[in-house]
């Protein structure tokens, strides 16, 4: 799937990518995190987050089998910095909250 997108993914036209990787090079189930991530670092893509980490549970081991990652590109990273993402969510949740409260003021002036 990657490879057919190349040409979107050269111009960075994907903001983000969400994909399961393997984590075991023979393994045939997935394909290899690290041939993923090359491809994608070559056009501008890193690692934003990693999730759901499974083990080799068919083999009882503590190894890890395969995650899925999200990938970001260069140019969306750079269109949203990291604090400006942290305040943003920061001021949605403060926003929230003023709502609620004044919700039960009105609610605490149409009962009075």
């Amino acid at each position: 799937m990657l490879k057919g997108a190349e040409g979107l993914l050269r111009d960075q036209r994907i903001d983000v990518i969400y994909i399961e990787a393997g984590l075991n090079r023979q393994g045939t189930q997935q394909t290899y995190l690290g041939s993923i991530d090359m491809m994608l670092q070559d056009h501008g893509y890193r690692i934003f987050r990693i999730y759901e980490q499974k083990n080799e549970w068919m083999h009882d081991s503590p190894l890890l089998r395969r995650c899925n990652c999200v990938y970001m590109s260069a140019s969306f990273a750079n269109a949203n910095p990291l604090k400006k993402t942290h305040e943003v969510t920061r001021l949605k949740k403060e926003i929230s909250e003023l709502k609620r409260q004044i919700s039960m003021l009105d609610r605490h002036k149409t009962s009075g």
